[in-house]
């Protein structure tokens, strides 16, 4: 990391972590509410003590909507890569953007679909998740995109692989009203 430099004067400026955070670091723990090992199950949280967060809601998985399912059983017993892997990731060679029907909104407002995608070793996607999308797209015109989407399939030391990956999907915004 770079020294902090005082540009007019060119002294060494002095350095905020000994000045600013560390003092705060040390009065947190008085700050936090002890332990739940230090509490009795029956006494209850400590008087004064913070209420701890709320506990955390498990959040539903997307549900994944095929694309190619014939290709699904290809993947039966082979790897497939997470998203971050020590090989080279797919890349989109064709495909484009998603059919909407001529009354839909999405036409007048356009926006980015982004999907969680599962990419054969032949560079066919063959099921997806939405993870985020503007209100009122349809799942099926998605799949119809990612039906004709192609990729470079991944590759890890030199070899074709299945690889979980994401996309974004541009819907264009339509001119004409």
């Amino acid at each position: 990391m770079g020294r902090n430099i005082d540009v007019r004067s060119k002294r060494r400026c002095p350095n905020w972590w000994n000045l600013c955070i560390a003092p705060v670091l040390a009065l947190l723990p008085a700050l936090l509410p002890p332990p739940l090992s230090a509490q009795s199950p029956a006494s209850g949280p400590a008087p004064g003590a913070f209420p701890g967060p709320p506990a955390a809601r498990p959040t539903a998985e997307p549900p994944w909507i095929p694309v190619h399912p014939e290709r699904q059983a290809r993947l039966a017993g082979k790897p497939v890569h997470g998203i971050c892997f020590g090989g080279t990731p797919p890349r989109q060679v064709a495909g484009g953007a998603p059919r909407l029907a001529p009354d839909s909104p999405l036409r007048r407002t356009g926006g980015v679909i982004v999907a969680h995608c599962l990419v054969d070793d032949e560079g066919y996607v063959v099921a997806f998740q939405v993870l985020k999308a503007p209100a009122g797209t349809v799942p099926q015109a998605v799949a119809g995109a990612l039906a004709a989407w192609r990729f470079e399939p991944a590759r890890q030391a030199g070899r074709p692989v299945a690889v979980h990956y994401t996309v974004a999907i541009p819907l264009p915004q339509d001119p004409t009203p």
